[in-house]
């Protein structure tokens, strides 16, 4: 069963867009920081601490919980 909600979850192309704003995030984040001379490895950490952890996993959760619940209001 959780299977196949991971699989949905990696699968659904709002989850696509999410990763995708969270790669530009660190890219431009990444090249503004290195033509500005303040770019430090840390700033991989706290991408991956703040949006990866902090956004797209508690999305994950609620997904799992709307595909439990179903068409229920």
């Amino acid at each position: 069963m959780i299977g196949a909600w991971l699989v949905e979850f990696a699968t659904d192309t709002k989850v696509h867009i999410a990763i995708l704003l969270v790669i530009l995030d660190w890219l431009f984040g990444s090249a503004s920081a290195w033509k500005r001379g303040t770019f430090r490895l840390s700033y991989a950490a706290d991408i991956l601490k703040n949006d990866v952890l902090g956004k797209l996993l508690p999305y994950l959760g609620f997904y799992i919980l709307a595909l439990v619940a179903g068409n229920e209001d």
